[in-house]
């Protein structure tokens, strides 16, 4: 739910209901721009640090989360 509601701020687009399986890039009309500043500010507030091989795997808000709980 943290990392739902951390997500829903940088949705481009309006959807009722953000699951584990809603995809970041299509569903939320996230973009690369959006994306890296998400990632930044994701870093900063869940302490974390977030490597580029795995963020270039992220697809769904379900693979996001698994690498903030990951660390």
């Amino acid at each position: 739910p943290e990392v739902i509601n951390f997500i829903k701020d940088y949705a481009k687009k309006e959807v009722d209901v953000i699951t584990e399986d809603t995809t970041m890039p299509f569903e939320l009309g996230i973009d690369s721009l959006t994306f890296v500043r998400m990632v930044n500010d994701a870093e900063k507030i869940f302490d974390v640090a977030l490597e580029d091989e795995a963020l270039i795997k992220v697809r769904t808000v379900g693979d996001f989360a698994k690498l903030l709980v990951k660390q």
